[in-house]
């Protein structure tokens, strides 16, 4: 189905409608400001649902997930929704589309929402990706689609307000991070603060892990008070690694690599050959 069909607005059972596998948690503080207001004058913007793609007679929640949460929380039966035919990759493009429009979405919650906007967009329109087929391309602009298939940075500058090129810095900033460093970040003021997600972006992988885990354990309570551990010699930590290596091989291997390397060891005492064969007539 297309994101241009008609939509279907009407009054749904709230016991019928599917709110799960969110992108992002509702706020309790939120809903129940919402709550109050919708208490107070009622709902002035419907949700939007669309039919349970597996359960009949069921909704899938697409954009309103507080509106939904108020509408629970002062026991309403039903909701002022708008049903839209919409396949999952769509729904979810509008879901995050509602998100991003949130004034108090932080610079990195709005990063990790753009970033994801920018796979299902792609998923979506695979031809506007840079560099795609020429020829799928061109099928594409004589599609019906031309007009909804623009360029990603260009499309989500035109929903949110913001540039392309901060857009294209938040993408890169997700990308840059590993997938722990951005967990840690998301709980700590890292979340809130650009300059310093930047900053953790450009470390090496394990070195973002490290200053992250130190800001979320509270051991840290800035990026600039983390200070890295001292990269050690080359030479030394190869060391240590044949070290441990050689701790852990037999005698034979250990012959062999001296002989390797041209060390002769002392052949085996005739009077010890004597004493393990001796040893061994015993056991036997």
């Amino acid at each position: 189905m297309s994101m241009t069909a008609a939509a279907d607005f009407r009054a749904i059972e709230i016991a019928r409608i599917d709110d799960d596998d969110r992108l992002r948690p509702v706020d309790e503080a939120y809903v129940a400001m919402i709550a109050a207001s919708m208490a107070a004058t009622g709902l002035s913007e419907p949700i939007i649902v669309r039919p349970h793609p597996t359960a009949e007679g069921r909704f899938k929640l697409v954009a309103g997930a507080h509106r939904l949460a108020g509408g629970r929380l002062n026991e309403w039966t039903e909701i002022p929704a708008i049903v839209r035919e919409l396949e999952d990759a769509e729904a979810q493009l509008v879901e995050i589309d509602e998100n991003l429009m949130r004034r108090e979405l932080g610079p990195l919650d709005r990063a990790i929402f753009l970033a994801k906007r920018k796979v299902v967009w792609e998923a979506l329109y695979p031809a506007t990706k840079n560099g795609g087929d020429p020829k799928t391309k061109k099928t594409l602009r004589d599609s019906q689609m031309a007009n909804l298939a623009i360029r990603f940075s260009k499309d989500a500058s035109e929903k949110t307000g913001l540039s392309e090129r901060s857009i294209r810095r938040a993408t890169s900033l997700v990308a840059s991070l590993t997938p722990d460093a951005l967990r840690l970040a998301r709980q700590t003021y890292l979340a809130r603060h650009g300059g310093d997600l930047a900053a953790l972006a450009a470390m090496d992988p394990a070195e973002q892990v490290a200053a992250a885990s130190k800001i979320a354990s509270g051991e840290i309570k800035t990026l600039s008070s983390y200070r890295p551990a001292p990269k050690r010699p080359a030479d030394e930590v190869h060391f240590e690694k044949m070290v441990d290596l050689w701790s852990r091989t037999g005698t034979k291997v250990r012959r062999r690599f001296l002989a390797h390397i041209g060390v002769e060891t002392p052949k085996k005492p005739a009077l010890s050959v004597a004493n393990d064969a001796a040893d061994l007539d015993e056991v036997g």
